[in-house]
């Protein structure tokens, strides 16, 4: 799978990952941007904010456990 990457501004984009979806499987709308990533479900309506890490291979890995609060 090889998404699309949308080019919004500089430093900004968005994708669409297909059966992604954390809660009901659908398709997983993804802003990335400078103040981290944002993930949005039309289908169920779930908003998450996801940690994203890239690894040497150019694989990436979306982790939606919630962060400990500060």
């Amino acid at each position: 799978m090889n998404p699309e990457l949308r080019v919004i501004s500089e430093g900004t984009a968005e994708l669409e990952l297909p059966h992604s979806c954390p809660t009901c499987g659908g398709a997983l709308e993804l802003r990335i941007s400078p103040d981290g990533v944002r993930s949005f479900c039309g289908v169920c309506h779930f908003i998450g904010r996801p940690r994203l890490q890239q690894f040497e291979e150019g694989t990436f890995f979306l982790d939606f456990r919630e962060l400990p609060l500060a």
